[in-house]
C-alpha cells in the first residue's frame, strides 16, 4: 500500500498537469522547485524551470487546446511515473511546420522526482513520430500488409 507521501506525490503531478491544461504556469510554478529544477527529454539537453516555461509557451501556441489524460500513476519513494495520452489540435508552427488543422492524439509517460513538496526533476519521453505523422510532417509508416509483400 502506498504511503501518505506518495499519495501526496501523485496529486502534486495530478495538480500540475491539470495546470499545464489551463496553461497556467504560475500554478505550475507552486509546485516546482524553480530554483533546483530540470527537465530532460531524449535529444535535447536538460534545460531549468525557465526554459520550461518558454518550451511550454511555444506548445501552446502550437496546440491550443492541448490537454492531458492521466492513464496510469505510481509512485515509489520520491518518484512519481505517469502515462498520458495527449489530445490537441495543430493550430500553431510546430518545429517549423505551418498550423494543418488536425487533430492529434499521442503518448506521454513522464518519471519525476518530487522533494519537500516540490518536483524538481522530470523526465518525458512522448511518441513525437507518431505527433509528426499525425499533422504530416513525415509520412506515416507502411501498413502491415505493406510491409508483408515480397519485392523479389
Amino acid at each position: 500500500m502506498a504511503s501518505s507521501a506518495q499519495e501526496q506525490n501523485k496529486e502534486i503531478v495530478r495538480e500540475c498537469v491539470k495546470a499545464w491544461d489551463r496553461h497556467d504556469t504560475e500554478g505550475m510554478e507552486q509546485l516546482v522547485s524553480s530554483s533546483n529544477y530540470s527537465f530532460q527529454s531524449p535529444g535535447m539537453s536538460p534545460i531549468n524551470w525557465n526554459a520550461t516555461k518558454q518550451l511550454l509557451t511555444a506548445f501552446w501556441s502550437a496546440f491550443p487546446d492541448l490537454s492531458h489524460k492521466i492513464e496510469d500513476i505510481m509512485a515509489d519513494g520520491d518518484k512519481v511515473a505517469v502515462r498520458v495520452i495527449n489530445t490537441g489540435t495543430h493550430k500553431g508552427e510546430f518545429l517549423g511546420m505551418p498550423p494543418t488543422d488536425k487533430k492529434v492524439s499521442f503518448v506521454g509517460v513522464g518519471f519525476l522526482t518530487i522533494r519537500d513538496g516540490k518536483i524538481i526533476e522530470q523526465w518525458s519521453v512522448n511518441d513525437t513520430m507518431g505527433l509528426m505523422q499525425q499533422i504530416g510532417a513525415i509520412p506515416p509508416a507502411p501498413s502491415s500488409s505493406d510491409s508483408s509483400r515480397n519485392t523479389h
